[in-house]
């Protein structure tokens, strides 16, 4: 594993994302690591709203586009595509940024791995290289193809 490090350059991103762990561990009421339906139905019970457990369920396939629990990525993805397209794009290219860090526009395995890695959710090889391969580019992605991928998953 190589020795990555983040600079107090990078506070405001890093402050972003610990403001969504901060929010999503409210919002897991069993602190299981997902929001589930159950949690769901504990969020609307206090703010006074009393729904069916069918109706919970609903609601969650909905938010969580047909699963039944979201995860802190799920949750941060679902937070984010209900804010314009263009805050969404703003936001990732600027995450991009944060993670290019030689600046060329490309996010090589590395880049990619350590990002991975930062956000709790490594990969394998493997699975960075599976990534890769379905770019024009096999040993790194650029933003609008990651723009692309993020795209493909909603």
């Amino acid at each position: 594993m190589n020795d990555f490090k983040f600079t107090k350059d990078d506070a405001v991103d890093d402050e972003l994302i610990q403001s969504f762990q901060e929010v999503f561990s409210l919002l897991d009421h069993d602190k299981d690591g997902v929001i589930s339906v159950y949690d769901l139905k504990v969020i609307l019970s206090k703010l006074n709203h009393d729904v069916s457990d069918e109706d919970v369920t609903d609601l969650m396939k909905q938010i969580s586009q047909g699963g039944e629990s979201l995860d802190l990525v799920d949750f941060i993805i679902s937070v984010v595509k209900k804010n314009n397209n263009s805050l969404f794009e703003e936001e990732c290219r600027s995450a991009f940024q944060v993670f290019d860090k030689n600046n060329d526009g490309i996010l090589d395995f590395f880049e990619i791995s350590n990002a991975l890695d930062f956000i709790g959710e490594p990969l394998t090889n493997e699975e960075i290289m599976e990534i890769l391969s379905k770019t024009s580019n096999p040993t790194g992605i650029t933003y609008d193809e990651l723009l692309g991928l993020f795209n493909s998953y909603q």
